[in-house]
């Protein structure tokens, strides 16, 4: 009897055994399938985030394209407006050294002129 109690006994504890290992495996291929889930959506959101990081980038950078074209633009529309400019102060530097001459010719002989007028009116008055 005492022989027969010591196999089931050992083969209780061989079933005992063997579910714990069997329980083990499942805990730990349980805990291997979460982690690969984890893993999984680790990967897909670094996945997004990285695509998101490369709109940005690329939105920055056409940004950056449009600015440096406007700013292009606006130098080129600047350096026209000072040649303009240095071109009317040419033209109206020009315009009033003729005027000068034009004017101060005539007016040199007026000015004669009108002293030569006033000094009979102060004759006149004296």
């Amino acid at each position: 009897s005492a022989a027969k109690s010591q196999p089931a006994m050992v083969n209780s504890m061989t079933l005992a055994g063997e579910s714990f290992v069997e329980k083990t495996i499942g805990t730990i291929l349980n805990l291997h399938e979460k982690v690969l889930d984890a893993k999984d959506e680790t990967l897909e959101a670094l996945k997004n985030e990285n695509k998101f990081l490369k709109d940005a980038l690329y939105s920055m950078q056409e940004l950056y394209d449009e600015d440096r074209k406007t700013i292009e633009t606006l130098n080129n529309e600047l350096k026209h407006a000072r040649e303009e400019i240095e071109f009317l102060k040419r033209k109206y530097k020009l315009m009033w050294s003729k005027t000068a001459e034009i004017f101060g010719a005539k007016t040199e002989p007026d000015l004669e002129m009108n002293k030569n007028l006033e000094k009979p009116i102060e004759n006149m008055e004296q």
